[in-house]
């Protein structure tokens, strides 16, 4: 997880990516998120921790969810500086 996951979008474009994941518990706007995917032309998939009620997803026209405990699935990141 990271957080201004925006910030990586247009890399990750850059580098042929399709599709993006992105935590809920890490923006303080989804829609600007899904926003800014939709134009990249990217698809987009929201993950939430267990902990987080869905409540907070909100008025999201396509979703898919993926449950994940950071703590116990520890995963190792994307380098995207090479």
């Amino acid at each position: 997880m990271v957080f201004h996951p925006e910030k990586w979008f247009k890399k990750c474009k850059k580098k042929g990516f399709k599709k993006v994941i992105f935590h809920i518990e890490a923006v303080q706007n989804p829609e600007k998120i899904i926003h800014l995917a939709k134009k990249l032309k990217l698809e987009f998939y929201i993950a939430i921790n267990p902990s987080t009620p869905l409540k907070k997803i909100k008025k999201i026209d396509k979703n898919v969810l993926v449950e994940v405990d950071w703590e116990i699935n520890k995963k190792q990141s994307i380098n995207f500086s090479k």
